[in-house]
C-alpha cells in the first residue's frame, strides 16, 4: 500500500501542470450567445424621440436573430411596452430574422403611445422576468439582457 502510494505521488509530482484558461469572449459580433428584451415604457409622458433609432442601431443585417441557424450563437430579441400594466409585444419566438426584427421596430415606432400617464417600472420589469424565465431552461448557457426605455419610474 505504501508502494502504490509512493507511486501515485511520483507519477503526480511528473506530471505537466494543467492550466485553466478563461474562453476569450467571441469577436464576432454577428453570432453573440444573447437574449435581449427591451422594456420600453409607452405612457402618455414617455419621450420617444430615438428610442426605435437607437435599438435598430444596435443590430445590422449580419446579426443572426432568432434560433434555426446552423450556428447555434445566436441572439433572440423579444420587446415589452409597459405603462399602468404591461404588454409582450414580442417574445422570443416571434422574431426569427433581421427583416422581422426591422418589422417589429417600424411597427412600434408609429403606434400611439398611451392615454394613460401612470407607468409603473415594476409592471415592465416583471414582464421581462417572465419572458426570459419562459425559455424553460433552454438557452441557459446564453447571456440575458434587458433593455430599459422609461419616463420615470412608480412602484406599485
Amino acid at each position: 500500500m505504501h508502494r502504490l502510494l509512493t507511486l501515485l505521488i511520483a507519477v503526480l509530482a511528473a506530471s505537466p501542470a494543467i492550466s485553466v484558461t478563461d474562453r476569450s469572449c467571441g469577436a464576432d459580433l454577428t453570432r453573440l450567445w444573447l437574449d435581449v428584451v427591451f422594456v420600453i415604457d409607452n405612457s402618455k409622458n414617455m419621450n420617444m424621440y430615438r428610442v426605435y433609432d437607437t435599438i435598430s442601431s444596435l443590430f445590422n443585417p449580419l446579426v443572426q436573430i432568432g434560433t434555426g441557424y446552423d450556428d447555434p450563437r445566436s441572439t433572440r430579441v423579444g420587446f415589452i411596452t409597459y405603462n399602468y400594466n404591461a404588454t409582450d409585444v414580442a417574445d422570443f419566438y416571434k422574431l426569427q430574422s433581421f427583416d422581422d426584427l426591422n418589422s417589429q421596430i417600424q411597427r412600434l415606432s408609429t403606434t400611439p403611445l398611451s392615454r394613460v400617464e401612470d407607468t409603473y417600472l415594476d409592471t415592465g420589469l416583471q414582464a421581462a422576468i417572465r419572458m426570459v424565465n419562459a425559455t424553460g431552461g433552454l438557452r441557459d448557457n446564453y447571456k440575458k439582457i434587458v433593455v430599459l426605455f422609461t419616463s420615470k419610474y412608480e412602484w406599485v
